[in-house]
């Protein structure tokens, strides 16, 4: 049973934490909280990446009492033989060492002698911050042989704080990616069409995608979106792809054109195209946009309306008039204020010689035989 004051300080953490709207920032400011309420030295904070199969993100980790090199070596070398990792998929929110490898089998690998012994670390306790099955990241406590091990009472302290952070973690993640898609969608969206968009980030971890870009990939995984899980994985040919455009883009400036990748919907076989490109984006981040192709109708129209000579915007704000938007609404969907769509408006009026917008709609729609 926990004391109240130990109690509190778990609390006091898991709100200091839940304010924090910054990932990084959550981490850097609980890694610090967390070595006087668990009496340790050393401590460290690892984001989970989820795609294309669940690993720990090496290349951005926050430690308070670690040498920047072991770090490094760690990212190189030694996370691959570290025993806690093989806990990284189980349920259990808090293990230990001892939980996975005995002391005798850990005082003999090269792990021990050639990583932690030089830090003069013996113990250590890892707390999993999961969301559902979705393990978000993972909060990592050491102390020396001359220390005591971690206890029971240690053990109650992770699952509690455990619980308190993984849900200021899920919020900070969720904010970030909030703000960043707003960022992109302002950036770069103007020069393109804002249907079946999906951006990733460097960790191939999403960033925005639209309805019709989710919608696309349930067709070709035959995934369907999931209250727990509201994002299909993206086909492995696809994570491929960006992988290399990233990976190839790096120390470079981005001006590389488009690769086109022709994939198939599971089930129906129906062709669906799509086009990757890397961006940079604000705060020297570089972005995958993945757009996929519109359906065959939408493609018929809009041949049909370039022919009158309706620029790319004019197209996107004709298309959501036929889908009985309002101006507010279209405004919303294509970032731009209610002023510039009513210009767009009277352009497309003119140049399909209409008056107002039931008119121009019904126009549009009879091009293809929409109704």
């Amino acid at each position: 049973m926990l004391k109240a004051r130990e109690l509190l300080h778990i609390f006091e953490i898991g709100q200091t934490a839940m304010g924090c709207d910054e990932v990084d920032k959550l981490r850097a400011t609980v890694v610090k909280l967390v070595l006087e309420t668990f009496d340790v030295e050393r401590a460290n904070f690892f984001l989970v990446r989820s795609h294309p199969s669940p690993r720990l993100d090496l290349d951005h980790i926050i430690a308070e009492g670690i040498d920047r090199k072991y770090l490094d070596l760690y990212r190189q070398r030694y996370s691959q033989m570290d025993p806690l990792l093989k806990t990284l998929l189980a349920s259990d929110r808090v293990v230990t060492t001892k939980d996975v490898i005995s002391a005798r089998a850990l005082d003999r690998s090269e792990y021990y002698n050639d990583f932690l012994r030089p830090q003069s670390i013996h113990h250590q306790m890892v707390i999993y911050l999961r969301s559902g099955v979705q393990t978000l990241g993972l909060l990592g406590l050491c102390r020396s042989r001359g220390e005591r091990n971690f206890s029971s009472t240690d053990f109650e302290k992770g699952e509690l704080l455990g619980s308190y952070l993984a849900g200021a973690l899920e919020r900070a993640i969720f904010m970030g990616k909030v703000t960043k898609s707003s960022e992109i969608i302002h950036s770069i969206c103007p020069d393109l069409p804002y249907r079946g968009l999906m951006v990733l980030d460097e960790r191939l971890d999403l960033v925005y995608a639209s309805e019709g870009a989710l919608e696309t990939i349930s067709c070709l995984t035959g995934d369907e979106q999931t209250a727990s899980d509201p994002t299909p994985p993206l086909p492995e040919e696809l994570c491929a792809v960006s992988q290399n455009l990233l990976e190839s883009s790096a120390g470079k400036s981005v001006g590389a054109p488009s690769v086109e990748v022709d994939l198939r919907a599971r089930g129906t076989g129906r062709p669906v195209s799509s086009s990757l490109r890397v961006v940079d984006c604000p705060q020297n981040q570089r972005l995958c946009l993945i757009h996929f192709g519109e359906n065959e109708s939408t493609d018929l129209l809009r041949a049909q309306l370039e022919k009158l000579g309706l620029s790319r915007r004019e197209l996107e704000v004709a298309d959501l008039v036929c889908e009985g938007l309002k101006n507010s609404e279209i405004s919303k969907k294509l970032f731009i204020s209610e002023y510039t769509v009513e210009n767009h408006l009277r352009s497309i009026y003119e140049k399909l010689e209409v008056k107002n917008r039931t008119a121009m709609a019904h126009k549009v729609m009879s091009l293809t035989g929409r109704r």
